[in-house]
Order: structure tokens, then sequence, then C-alpha cells
């Protein structure tokens, strides 16, 4: 059992208190900006998540993953998916028009972003996320998170999970 330690959680606010505000099912608005956001890893875990911004009502909804890791996380494999997925979350099914993302950021991993592109089906090309500012960052999802203008979709297992538990190392830097 993880024992959570608010000293040392990176994000306190997601307790067992938030999970029913912010883990729940979503209904899609009409008009959204479509976002995908990537982490690669191989000893880690890859994880990519697929998001929307519902401006009516100020969410920032997260209503899918893939997750890969070790020998499963293949590029072209991942590509596939990743263009499925889109397509898949954000295809109107009434005029099958494609809202494509507004924007997809990736961690800092060049050939991998290269090789997704070269492999997907439509050429799904990610840009650099920054990270030059970690702390505010993590500090805009604490204050979204307080504020209820996250929605994760319960089947975002993974980073339910993390939300929860992740923790600093002693030099909260890590």
């Amino acid at each position: 059992e993880i024992i959570k330690s608010s000293s040392l959680s990176v994000i306190p606010e997601f307790d067992e208190s938030k999970l029913k505000d912010i883990v729940l099912e979503w209904n899609k608005p009409v008009y959204y900006y479509a976002y995908t956001s990537m982490d690669i890893g191989f000893r880690d875990m890859t994880v990519v998540l697929f998001a929307y911004y519902d401006f009516l009502n100020d969410k920032l909804v997260i209503e899918d993953e893939i997750v890969a890791q070790g020998d499963t996380m293949h590029l072209q494999k991942l590509a596939q998916e990743i263009s499925n997925k889109e397509k898949l979350l954000w295809t109107n099914e009434m005029t099958q028009e494609f809202n494509k993302p507004r924007k997809r950021v990736a961690d800092h991993d060049l050939v991998a972003i290269n090789e997704i592109y070269k492999a997907s089906a439509y050429q799904v090309k990610f840009e650099l996320a920054e990270k030059k500012e970690m702390m505010s960052g993590i500090n805009k999802i604490r204050s979204m998170i307080s504020e209820n203008r996250i929605v994760i979709h319960p089947k975002c297992k993974t980073t339910i999970y993390h939300l929860k538990n992740a923790r600093w190392t002693n030099t909260s830097k890590d």
C-alpha cells in the first residue's frame, strides 16, 4: 500500500475526496480544442494523453491515454495507435470531419519524435515540450485540480494512479 505524504506528494490536492469531482465521464462539447501530449520512455513508461479544452465549462478534459513500456514500445506501432486514437476521439460522427489537434507536445527525444512523424498514417508531428518552468507547470496543475478545472475519464488508470501517488525525492526536484 502506498502511503500518501502531504510533504512528499507532488499533487497533494489529488486525494480520495477529489476523485469524485474530477474522475468522471464528460460530454464532449460541439466546439473544443484537442491536444495530444507524450512522455517517451523505455524503462519508464511511455504515456500519451488525449485531451481537449471545454470552453463553456472552463475544463481541461483528459479523455484517453495510451501506455507502453519496455518490449511493447515500438515507435511505428505507437505512431499508428496515436493516429487511430486521435481519429476515433476527434472525428465528428455526423459530418466525419476530423478535428485535428491544435497542438501535440512531447519530451525531448527528437529521434523518437521524427520516427513517429515518418511512421504515422497522417504524419503526426509533435513539438518539443517546454520544460524550463517545471514547478510553475506543476503549480498550474495543482491549482486546476483544486478548482475542479480538470476532468479525467475513469479509463485513464495510469494518469489517475500517478496523480494520486507521484512523490518527490528528498530534493523536491525529481
